[in-house]
């Protein structure tokens, strides 16, 4: 998989909240419980630090994590600028 520049911008210039609805979503997929799931803000600027420096192959990596289906679903949210658990 190829990381889009797009996807990744539009994740990087959300705001804080929107950004850990973004991560509660690919956990959840992941198969984390959403309960579990604790984002503190220091825990942003990593995440941040991660999608700016994300690489293919982080990309494929994550993909094989959550499946194709899901994948889809999550980049589909994301290039319209947010995600949603539902």
């Amino acid at each position: 998989m190829q990381i889009d520049n797009n996807i990744k911008n539009n994740l990087l210039s959300l705001d804080d909240k929107s950004l850990k609805n973004v991560v509660n979503s690919l956990a959840y997929a992941a198969g984390m419980s959403e309960g579990k799931i604790k984002i503190s803000d220091n825990d942003l600027m990593k995440i941040r630090t991660v999608i700016k420096n994300a690489t293919d192959k982080d990309a494929q990596e994550a993909l094989k994590m959550i499946g194709d289906d899901n994948a889809k679903k999550i980049i589909n949210q994301a290039q319209s600028g947010g995600c949603s658990n539902e």
